[in-house]
């Protein structure tokens, strides 16, 4: 067994060092532990390195934060309309591609809290076919905003038992005003089941669908 990890570590060791074999380990190592486990010296050890090699491909822990990113939008692949000119279509196709990657990798999608630049290829492809659709930048741009800030919140509200301290959960739950007088809230309680699931999807299609309309309506009223 032993003679089998060194064999491993070994193998491991000879492989060239890349940014992209970092940044997959550490997208990797994040998916399974967390973003506390997260560091360099960690990092290295999944790598069979030493820790100062890192820094010649990864300058610095913002750096490293900013590659997972990037690397976990590339396996977004949107099932776009074929008529560019379908804004609404484009759009519901990006949103839910989004949510399916904050799905698979929510500890790193925790990251998202931060303004990246990282998924600049669909951002420009539905900025397109809004102003395609009649929408000046302005109006394109902030309507990306809303409808990305509502699928990033939305995401970390559906995976918050992953990515929060279950003692964390517990211990907010006990302390809870609805827990403690259940009686002064009964709408609250009520509409628990539909805020914390299940039914995430059919949530998740009210809020897109809510977004998209309010959007259209508040464009067509500026133009009108």
């Amino acid at each position: 067994m032993v003679v089998c990890k060194v064999m491993d570590k070994k193998r491991v060791a000879r492989e060239p060092l890349s940014r992209q074999r970092i940044l997959d380990a550490a997208v990797k190592l994040v998916d399974a532990e967390g973003l506390n486990a997260l560091t360099m010296r960690r990092l290295a050890g999944k790598l069979g390195v030493e820790g100062a090699s890192l820094y010649k491909h990864i300058p610095n822990k913002a750096a490293l934060h900013y590659g997972m990113m990037r690397t976990i939008f590339q396996e977004m692949n949107p099932d776009y309309p074929k008529d560019e000119k379908d804004w609404q279509g484009r759009l519901r196709a990006g949103m839910r591609s989004f949510r399916q990657l904050g799905l698979a990798h929510p500890r790193v999608f925790a990251l998202l809290n931060r303004p990246w630049e990282a998924n600049t290829p669909r951002v420009e492809s539905e900025l397109a076919s809004m102003i395609l659709a009649g929408f000046d930048i302005k109006q394109a741009a902030f309507s990306l905003r809303l409808l990305s800030s509502f699928v990033i919140g939305f995401v970390i509200w559906e995976t918050s038992s992953i990515v929060r301290d279950p003692e964390e959960l517990r211990d907010m739950e006990v302390e809870s005003e609805t827990a403690r007088f259940p009686e002064k809230y009964p709408n609250t309680l009520a509409a628990r089941p539909y805020m914390t699931g299940p039914g995430m999807d059919e949530a998740f299609e009210f809020g897109l669908t809510a977004a998209i309309e309010g959007v259209t309506a508040m464009v067509k009223g500026e133009a009108d």
